[in-house]
């Protein structure tokens, strides 16, 4: 009712008290309350992901390039800890591959081994 009423911040207070945060981060996107998303996102860890598709998508209906200071920072640092779980990721991945490729090694008989 208070959403109706427009009264955005009483109906915000509503759900975050009976602790639905999701909602509460997806009425600020849908009236385009980025920084309060923003916020609510970041100390729930909730919803981040939402949060920077919404914007981002927003951004490009409207030909606009992102200048939030906060989306900028949040977007490098979510970029630089991708790359450094994608590397981690296929490291761990080529160290799999040689111990399998060492396992197939000492299980496969040797040429001297087979003329015996």
């Amino acid at each position: 009712m208070a959403l109706m009423a427009g009264d955005l911040l009483a109906a915000e207070g509503i759900l975050l008290q009976s602790g639905l945060i999701k909602e509460a981060i997806r009425i600020n996107i849908k009236v385009y309350n980025w920084n309060r998303a923003l916020e609510l996102a970041i100390r729930h860890k909730k919803q981040l992901e939402e949060v920077l598709n919404a914007r981002a998508k927003y951004l490009h209906t409207i030909n606009k390039n992102e200048t939030n200071q906060s989306f900028l920072t949040l977007i490098g640092n979510i970029s630089t800890s991708q790359l450094t779980n994608k590397e981690d990721n296929e490291k761990k991945i080529d160290v799999k591959n040689d111990v399998e490729q060492i396992n197939v090694e000492q299980n496969t008989p040797s040429n001297h081994e087979m003329q015996l």
